[in-house]
């Protein structure tokens, strides 16, 4: 059974899920994978009675690092969930990913953020804390906006968006100080950046509240920020440290398979294991992605690293391997060629079952449906689980556990049934699973 990679990311965004598939931003990175374009999705629902349904009006999603350009994207509002899709999202370093959350008056309401790394072919998880300013809703992976206080004004307050803490810079770089200034009671006037304790940069008195600075030179600094509004009232930002040093050039890594070897042969129907060793002299290796005939096939972010590939036609293949650092250098191996012979026995399909919940149950307004099923496959993998409610997708699963979350569905009869593709392409539909959702719970 060959590794299965997800590609997904599952935070705890107030109930927001996020899933980001490969990257685009530098092409020598994943240049010959099929996860060079990434896709950011937002779906969040809010809780019966929350005030989020009367606050919120409109939401943003930014994503911010310094090695890509800015992404901005507006949400899709309604009175009881945000969604939305921001795409071609590079990898790199310390991603940092914010929401943004507005009231009729363009007065920010809930904000959120964290910072990541984000890798191809890896899983990453990110978590969000939306905040108001008297209280917070509460993170649910399956859930919903929960405040446990409702939000009140929001007073001037501010935080630095970038660099990150601890980023580090070539000498001779620019370096952007990027803000996020919030204040629903008053006016902003001004935003003064300091380096260190006391030395003033610059002030800048309208947005968007940013400072650059030009061919950085080489030392440690410490960089805050200071809002003042008409009251005046002043906020202080927390601070970021960075580093300005010459950086040494980052070497390659290095890669080869060792097995198979090369000119080796293999029966129709075989599964072909493919090994390889990947090393780095001043890093480590983050990921080696494997190919067949020059297209994507799998990634392993594990040493040792491995695939297992399955249903070769007759013929000759092409193997080769790419490793990637830490730092997105990238290595290749040579090209192992090797030989199938034969005919290829018939596919077996794959054998797939819900296994919760059982046929004729019934749930109430304000329950989560939660659908688990179970796949396998006898002469090969599952590729995915497609979960129906008669004949409309809801969800397409390539992961174990196989599920599907509706949080507070509607009333009604839901024929749900689930159905499993292999790697040759062969489905198979589970039986049929009868769930009721009422209205009023019995008392």
């Amino acid at each position: 059974m060959p590794k299965q990679k997800s590609f997904r990311i599952f935070p705890l965004v107030l109930a927001a899920s996020l899933y980001f598939i490969g990257c685009d931003k530098n092409p020598s990175i994943l240049s010959q994978s099929a996860t060079d374009h990434g896709a950011l999705t937002v779906s969040l629902v809010a809780k019966q009675g929350s005030p989020f349904r009367t606050i919120a009006k409109s939401a943003m999603a930014q994503i911010t690092a310094q090695d890509m350009d800015t992404i901005r994207q507006p949400l899709t509002i309604t009175d009881s969930s945000i969604s939305g899709t921001v795409s071609k999202i590079p990898t790199g370093d310390n991603r940092r990913f914010e929401i943004f959350v507005y009231d009729s008056a363009k007065t920010i309401r809930y904000y959120g953020s964290n910072s990541t790394s984000v890798y191809g072919g890896q899983e990453t998880y990110v978590t969000i804390r939306l905040s108001t300013y008297y209280g917070t809703g509460d993170a649910h992976i399956s859930g919903y906006i929960d405040d446990s206080i409702g939000p009140g004004p929001m007073p001037l307050s501010i935080y630095l968006t970038s660099p990150y803490d601890g980023q580090i810079f070539n000498i001779g770089d620019s370096i952007i100080i990027s803000t996020a200034a919030f204040d629903s009671i008053s006016t902003i006037k001004s935003v003064s950046f300091y380096r260190d304790s006391t030395t003033l940069l610059g002030k800048v008195t309208k947005p968007p509240y940013v400072w650059k600075i030009s061919k950085a030179t080489a030392g440690t600094y410490r960089f805050w920020a200071k809002a003042i509004d008409s009251i005046p009232d002043t906020a202080i930002s927390n601070s970021v440290t960075v580093i300005v040093q010459k950086v040494v050039p980052n070497l390659p890594p290095t890669v080869s398979i060792t097995s198979p070897a090369n000119g080796a042969s293999f029966n129709a129907g075989d599964s072909v294991i493919i090994k390889a060793t990947a090393k780095d002299s001043d890093g480590v290796v983050r990921q080696v992605e494997f190919l067949v005939d020059s297209s994507y096939a799998e990634i392993d972010s594990v040493a040792p690293f491995q695939t297992i590939i399955y249903g070769l036609a007759a013929g000759t293949h092409r193997l080769q391997a790419i490793a990637f650092d830490d730092k997105f250098a990238t290595g290749m191996s040579s090209i192992v060629t090797i030989t199938v012979k034969g005919t290829a026995p018939t596919n077996k399909p794959p054998v797939v079952s819900i296994t919760s919940p059982a046929n004729n149950s019934t749930l109430y307004l304000g329950d989560t449906l939660k659908v688990l099923a179970t796949a396998s496959d006898p002469d090969g993998f599952v590729r995915s689980v497609k979960f129906y409610r008669d004949s409309t997708l809801l969800v397409s699963d390539t992961v174990t556990p196989y599920v599907y979350l509706k949080v507070n569905p509607a009333t009604g009869v839901y024929k749900l049934h689930a159905v499993a593709t292999d790697n040759s392409g062969a489905a198979t539909a589970s039986a049929v699973v009868s769930v009721t959702v009422l209205g009023t719970r019995r008392p």
